[in-house]
């Protein structure tokens, strides 16, 4: 007995084996300001922010960026912090959020370095 094919469903996006140029840059930006967000979340800057509004609302306001509250809390966390920090960014914070491309779940991996300077 003959095996049949599924047909594709119409509901699932056309998607192009590669991105533009462009499209890529785009979409490593999202990553990074992901992985900022995430980093924000675990490392909690807005505990040392200056800033009365981060640490009245328990946020940084400069998530989706290179936000100086990071920056400033980051050399102020033990090796062993940081570490542990990069690895619950890595499982996706609290709420274990999953990265939502694959570029995203490759930048995780990456050191912090990268993303909190």
């Amino acid at each position: 007995m003959p095996t049949r094919r599924r047909k594709k469903s119409p509901d699932r996006p056309h998607t192009p084996k590669r991105l533009t140029p462009e499209q890529e840059d785009a979409e490593r930006e999202a990553a990074f300001a992901a992985i900022r967000a995430l980093f924000c979340q675990v490392a909690q800057p807005w505990c040392s922010c200056p800033r009365a509004y981060c640490r009245r609302h328990h946020c940084c306001i400069a998530e989706a960026g290179p936000g100086p509250c990071l920056k400033r809390r980051w050399p102020l966390l033990t090796p062993a912090e940081q570490k542990q920090a990069h690895s619950a960014v890595i499982d996706g914070g609290a709420q274990r959020v999953r990265p939502r491309t694959h570029t995203e779940w490759s930048l995780r991996r990456f050191p912090p370095s990268n993303f909190v300077h």
